[in-house]
């Protein structure tokens, strides 16, 4: 559980950061744009929290390698927004940490976690 919202992780995430001069910090709130999503104006409220190993979170203030794992943690928890999200969180679902328009870096999906994992 993340100490800052009171929310379970929902996903993990494999990362590569892409030519961006955003910063892959813990604190980092960028928004989700999911490859399904590619023809509308779709961004999801999800931030990422960044792994040195899978389940061990880095340190608030510590960049995050430029490739790695992090898990998710979905802010929004009106039923209706994540019955929408629920389509799109697949095992292999790929997208991108967004500022904006700007593309940060591309991820896919690798582990459905904790209510998303009992849901399907």
């Amino acid at each position: 559980m993340s100490e800052q919202t009171k929310v379970q992780p929902s996903f993990r995430v494999h990362y590569e950061k892409l030519d961006s001069p955003v910063r892959l910090m813990q604190e980092l709130r960028s928004d989700v744009k999911f490859d399904d999503d590619a023809l509308n104006n779709f961004v999801w409220m999800i931030w990422p929290k960044f792994e040195c190993e899978i389940d061990s979170p880095i340190e608030e203030g510590i960049e995050a390698a430029p490739v790695g794992t992090a898990v998710m943690l979905i802010l929004n928890q009106n039923p209706d927004y994540r019955a929408m999200l629920r389509t799109r969180l697949k095992i292999g679902a790929t997208g991108y940490f967004v500022g904006g328009s700007m593309k940060i870096a591309k991820f896919e999906i690798t582990e459905l976690l904790g209510d998303e994992a009992k849901a399907k």
